[in-house]
């Protein structure tokens, strides 16, 4: 009984920590990409067989190609709708998940429960991650990769001990469903590759491998399946700036070091440091000239790359230390393989998204378990014992209760915004139930938002506000699949009005525009639907009759 009662409190606390941290997340909502995609699970649901798979299959073969996410993703959507606090739940839920996950990796390496629980505690508290959780536009693919990529090396590790086939082939089944859910699981299967070149002996060897080289032929067969069946997917648009060797030799000089940093310490923390520390001296603007991620990456560069350093420098002392080397090379090795992809993409990347962090605080979870496994080793019960184990542990607690804080506080703001578009389409949908044949939305706004020129006065929010409202509108009004057929409105200053099925579909900010497309369409004024966006007070008011009587002004 006490042996349960043990092996059921990490557990237990892992969930709590999870709970604690995420508990106001329920409350937020919808932030940019899940637009466009509840849209193109509109269009997709329309279509039927051979059609499907040709829409959904890229002909580009660096596009994404996440089949099980899409089909996860359609599926609640199908369910749930637009019930956001349903998608976090569940979101939440993966989490505590791949948290436990963690945390029984860590067990299986180290054979010591402290060390793995505080592993899997500071994966589950760590903020540097937060998108992966908080963004529900790739909540699926980050999450259940990660999942799926731990379970196969855990089921490999226990192979190892066991020799029992089966779960050699459960783990490279996770690492293929893994795969198919991101393509960031290449991580996992580099690690699972080098497990069995470093751990498999003679023919075992070689037959295991083989079989991990057919499960990474059937996939990349998967993402060329373009070829045999056609493509009529769309590429995603790519607003990034183009790439240069000189960016890509930082990349790949300052991002091995500095990612230790950003995983082990707040980001948002780091970033707000910074931006306090270096703008009174204009430092960045040195040697950061150029776009606004480059001078701003630059400046935050200033702090990560020596709090880098000396994390590397910590755990290359250590590491030579150690007496059980596997998990803590491993996790290095996680972060390494995490970072392989960004090394050479064409942007300008200096400043990691969280959601990229995921995988690597995996790695750094390990690290950490077994660091303190190492120290737990130690001759116990002398004074310098007690120092290092105390020392330790007081500094982890440190890290947590800043990964706790910073959490709560980027939640409280996400709620906080979130909360706030709910209240504007509530709103709207409220005054205007059913709309007319041919609806056009018209804003204005006292404010912009999001880096947008002077002249580009929006609602607060991240995408295009008219591919929001057709969305949001899409339940009651069943408008037709091809309105979502392309990326229709969804650019966050995107303006425009389309007819399809005898329904027509359009959105304004700008008044001359409107006016001339309702004429160039012959759009009566009673199809007009108009509000004011009030940012000091938060407020939408109605001003439908006031524009309509402007138009016929004018046209007077």
């Amino acid at each position: 009984m006490n042996k349960i009662k043990s092996s059921l409190i990490p557990i237990i606390l892992i969930i709590l920590a999870v709970a604690v941290s995420y508990s106001n997340l329920t409350g937020s909502f919808f932030e940019q990409d899940e637009w466009h995609s509840f849209g193109y699970y509109t269009y997709l649901s329309s279509l039927d067989g051979l059609e499907f798979f040709q829409t959904i299959l890229k002909n580009d073969p660096l596009a994404h190609f996440t089949p099980l996410s899409l089909f996860f993703k359609m599926e609640f959507y199908r369910l749930f709708g637009l019930n956001s606090s349903a998608y976090f739940f569940a979101s939440i839920t993966f989490h505590v998940l791949v948290s436990l996950t963690v945390y029984f990796l860590a067990l299986q390496l180290t054979k010591k429960k402290l060390p793995a629980a505080l592993g899997g505690l500071f994966f589950a508290v760590n903020s540097s991650h937060y998108q992966a959780v908080t963004w529900l536009g790739t909540f699926e693919g980050a999450e259940l990769s990660t999942l799926f990529g731990a379970l196969s090396l855990i089921g490999f590790l226990i192979f190892l001990d066991t020799k029992r086939k089966v779960l050699l082939n459960l783990s490279l089944l996770s690492i293929l469903i893994a795969l198919l859910f991101k393509e960031t699981a290449l991580t996992f299967l580099l690690l699972l590759a080098t497990l069995i070149v470093f751990k498999e002996t003679g023919k075992n060897k070689v037959y295991t491998l083989l079989k991990l080289g057919g499960i990474l032929l059937f996939y990349i067969l998967l993402r060329s399946s373009y070829l045999i069946f056609g493509s009529r997917g769309e590429v995603a648009i790519n607003q990034e700036a183009g790439n240069t060797f000189l960016m890509t030799g930082y990349n790949v000089l300052s991002l091995p070091i500095k990612v230790f940093s950003q995983v082990l310490l707040p980001n948002e923390l780091m970033v707000d440091i910074t931006n306090k520390a270096t703008t009174p001296f204009g430092l960045y603007q040195y040697f950061g000239k150029g776009p606004w991620i480059l001078e701003n990456a630059l400046r935050y560069d200033f702090l990560m790359i020596p709090a880098g350093l000396i994390i590397c420098l910590v755990l290359f002392l250590i590491g030579r230390r150690l007496s059980i080397k596997l998990p803590f090379y491993l996790g290095l090795l996680m972060i390494i393989f995490t970072l392989l992809p960004f090394l050479v993409l064409k942007k300008y990347l200096i400043y990691f998204d969280s959601r990229y962090l995921y995988t690597a605080t995996v790695g750094f979870s390990l690290i950490i378990s077994t660091i303190i496994a190492y120290l737990m080793n130690g001759q116990k019960f002398t004074q310098t014992w007690f120092l290092k184990l105390g020392a330790s542990l007081a500094v982890l607690a440190i890290i947590f209760s800043m990964h706790l804080i910073a959490l709560k506080d980027t939640i409280d703001t996400h709620v906080k915004l979130g909360s706030l578009r709910k209240q504007i389409l509530s709103k709207l949908v409220y005054d205007n139930p059913k709309l007319p044949k041919n609806a056009v939305f018209y804003t204005e706004s006292d404010s912009v938002y999001y880096g947008l020129p002077d002249q580009e006065k929006i609602l607060p929010f991240q995408s295009g506000f008219g591919q929001t409202l057709l969305v949001y509108y899409q339940q009651n009004e069943q408008y037709s699949y091809k309105f979502y057929k392309d990326f229709f409105l969804w650019e966050i200053s995107e303006q425009g009005y389309r007819e399809t099925d005898g329904r027509g579909f359009g959105y304004y900010h700008n008044f001359d525009l409107l006016k001339k497309d309702l004429k160039q369409y012959n759009i009566p004024t009673d199809s007009i639907i108009a509000y004011s966006w009030n940012s000091k007070a938060s407020t939408l008011i109605n001003i439908t009759d006031e524009v309509k009587a402007r138009l016929d002004n004018e046209d007077n």
